[in-house]
């Protein structure tokens, strides 16, 4: 399920404020994705996971938009023609790249990049029901719990800084620990594997 959020806390350095915050839920990306699939299809979709899809044209009030899709099986792609398409690809998708251009995805250099974990429940005590965005120069990280009492942690970080530090995932502790806020790596190292 989804958790309710009660307050964010922002800090820099080890400075930190935390406001309330009223009408926002918690809830793991796998969940949130799978929910997702499912209410579409209740609906009437056609979901279509585990492709590779690309937005040939996109249509308007009078046409379809037209849809090339790729199975994982490598099986012979297909055409759709639909009057909806939802293109939930990512920041690095190319869903739509037919439509835009190489152009519309360029990546300015030294631009920050992000990362995500999901680590055990007692690598960060940062308590149910609260939002923890901690930011540093080098990038910003936010941490929140999820109903299943592991913690969810995303980040956008400076490259070169991320070399520095040894990697993401020390550039991140590192960010956390510079806010007063200990991160068990050692912890979330040994449960979750190399």
């Amino acid at each position: 399920g989804a958790c309710a959020l009660v307050s964010v806390s922002v800090a820099h350095g080890r400075h930190w404020v935390s406001l309330p915050l009223a009408g926002s839920v918690v809830i793991g990306r796998d969940v949130m994705d799978s929910r997702l699939a499912e209410a579409a299809a209740r609906a009437g979709c056609d979901v279509r996971l585990g492709m590779r899809a690309t937005v040939a044209s996109a249509g308007d009030a009078r046409t379809r938009a037209r849809v090339t899709v790729e199975p994982a099986d490598r099986a012979a792609p297909r055409v759709i023609d639909a009057d909806l398409v939802l293109c939930a690809d990512g920041l690095g998708g190319r869903s739509l790249a037919s439509l835009c251009g190489d152009s519309a995805w360029s990546v300015e250099p030294n631009s920050r990049f992000g990362v995500a974990a999901t680590l055990p429940a007692d690598a960060l005590d940062v308590p149910a029901g609260a939002l923890w965005m901690m930011s540093h120069a080098d990038g910003y990280v936010g941490a929140v719990r999820l109903p299943s009492g592991d913690v969810d942690v995303a980040a956008a970080l400076d490259p070169a800084a991320a070399r520095r530090a040894g990697g993401p995932g020390e550039l991140v502790a590192s960010v956390i620990g510079g806010c007063g806020r200990p991160l068990d790596c050692a912890h979330a190292q040994r449960e979750r594997g190399p």
